[in-house]
């Protein structure tokens, strides 16, 4: 008997596993598992769900290196704190907010 997997989530797909890894708090084993079609348990989907949203928000004209620049990127909004990082400690709100004055051009 075979088990079936789904499709991998969008955004699981285009990062590496490491910087999903972080983003979400899972392991780093677990997001290769995502990658490999495995479905995400709930509190991770909502996670994976804020990191797509806020992709979302820096807007389609950002190339997806360029958004991923801008999640390792120290930010001044963030007290330069990086917001990879400030993910991690589940700040998603904040990393919203920093994308929001990005997306506007308020870069301070």
């Amino acid at each position: 008997m075979t088990i079936g997997v789904a499709p991998p989530l969008r955004v699981v797909r285009l990062f590496p596993a490491r910087l999903i890894a972080r983003a979400t708090g899972a392991s780093v084993r677990t997001a290769q598992r995502w990658r490999a079609g495995q479905r995400p348990q709930t509190r991770f989907r909502d996670r994976i769900g804020e990191l797509q949203g806020i992709l979302d928000l820096l807007g389609n004209g950002m190339t997806d290196a360029a958004k991923r620049g801008w999640l390792e990127a120290p930010n001044p909004a963030l007290g330069w704190a990086r917001p990879l990082d400030r993910m991690a400690e589940g700040a998603f709100d904040a990393v919203r907010g920093a994308a929001e004055s990005y997306v506007v051009g308020d870069y301070a």
